[in-house]
């Protein structure tokens, strides 16, 4: 097959759609597809593969390093119809998503979407615009998008009532996003304890993930606060980058954790292992995610979770397996963490069923899947 991925966000931008899409590149050449990416260009960045072609870009907010694709290139645009491609796979309903969709439409193509990001739940970062207005438009452009699309492909079963609600008859696959296992599980910890003065008697809680205010950061700060009334001789990790770091920090210093929480800044995808392999929980606090990377990778790492119910944790974790899920309240994710450091047995016993229940997420075996989505709607295309 000859399959375009459409994505508003690519390499060196570190997230999870990033990953996502990186992996799926990867898997579906290895299966002896041809793949190509079309992206925003970012400034000073150079693809390895000719196969990654960028679009002029403007970046709005440079703090972020978040450039926005330009979906008008004749030259560019001219290239991809004349490739002839077989499938278009938009992983955002925005910018090049659309353009995606516009060209399958215009050449009779099937569109995939992925439904990687509950749009909703971000409507805080559009400027000067009430909540209840954002919200309201988030949700019509991406009824409006799914209209266009021949199936959908959700990460995470927990979106499907999200699509039931938006009244779209577009038929559902339900495929996972890929982790590329054999990255993780082999690294050692020991360097990353000592670079950051941790020692070894002492309790890592970690978090891998964009810093935003979806992502109830303060609320896992204040938990762990809790947490070490207890258990002092544990510490925090937080990784990542993100809008909402300076709030962060000021929260970390109003509660008084300096030294006991760390946010490391950014890490590049190739460093993570060994921050996973110094950890001896992975937890998380938000209910916005769809199925986040890091939550596969802290699994793949063999580590047990502490998780609040919601979309990207419910599906993932089975509770008492590998992890324990709780209700949306500090006092119920206190007590499962306290639990998990009070029982290394019960640690160690989750981690390997973790460690185990990863595999399903293999790269190649997920590349393969989706290969099966797009047959699927390549087939219901030629037969109607």
């Amino acid at each position: 097959m000859k399959i375009g991925l459409f994505t508003n966000a690519y390499h060196p931008t570190i997230n999870g759609v990033v990953h996502a899409v990186s992996l799926l590149f990867r898997g579906m050449e290895e299966l002896g597809h041809s793949v190509y990416v079309f992206a925003p260009g970012f400034k000073g960045y150079k693809d390895e593969n000719p196969n990654v072609r960028r679009f002029w870009s403007i970046n709005l907010f440079p703090k972020n390093k978040y450039p926005l694709a330009i979906p008008f290139n004749p030259g560019l645009t001219g290239f991809i119809k004349d490739l002839d491609l077989d499938i278009i796979h938009a992983h955002h309903p925005y910018l090049l998503g659309k353009l995606g969709a516009h060209i399958g439409r215009e050449r009779n193509i099937p569109v995939i979407y992925t439904f990687h990001t509950q749009f909703e739940q971000y409507v805080h970062y559009i400027p000067l615009v009430p909540k209840s207005i954002g919200v309201s438009y988030v949700r019509n452009s991406v009824i409006d998008f799914l209209k266009r699309c021949n199936r959908v492909i959700c990460p995470s079963p927990v979106v499907l009532p999200i699509l039931e609600d938006y009244g779209v008859k577009v038929p559902v696959d339900v495929v996972p996003n890929p982790v590329d296992l054999s990255a993780f599980g082999k690294s050692g910890g020991a360097g990353v304890r000592e670079k950051y003065g941790i020692s070894h008697d002492e309790n890592i809680l970690i978090y891998v993930g964009r810093l935003g205010r979806e992502k109830s950061l303060p609320e896992l700060f204040r938990a762990f606060k809790k947490i070490l009334e207890s258990r002092p001789d544990t510490r925090l990790m937080v990784i990542g980058e993100g809008p909402y770091r300076e709030a962060l920090e000021g929260e970390v210093k109003k509660l008084n954790l300096d030294g006991k929480i760390i946010l490391t800044g950014r890490v590049e995808p190739g460093d993570l292992p060994p921050y996973y392999a110094a950890a001896d929980v992975y937890v998380m606090s938000s209910t916005s995610e769809v199925k986040p990377l890091a939550l596969l990778e802290a699994i793949a790492s063999s580590l047990p979770v502490v998780a609040v119910r919601g979309a990207g944790a419910s599906d993932t974790i089975t509770h008492g397996e590998d992890g324990l899920l709780v209700d949306n309240a500090s006092e119920p994710f206190v007590s499962a963490v306290l639990e998990l450091l009070g029982a290394p047995g019960l640690r160690k016993k989750m981690g390997d069923s973790a460690g185990k229940n990863s595999a399903r997420y293999n790269y190649i075996n997920i590349s393969k899947k989706t290969i099966e989505v797009y047959e699927r709607a390549r087939d219901a295309l030629l037969s109607s």
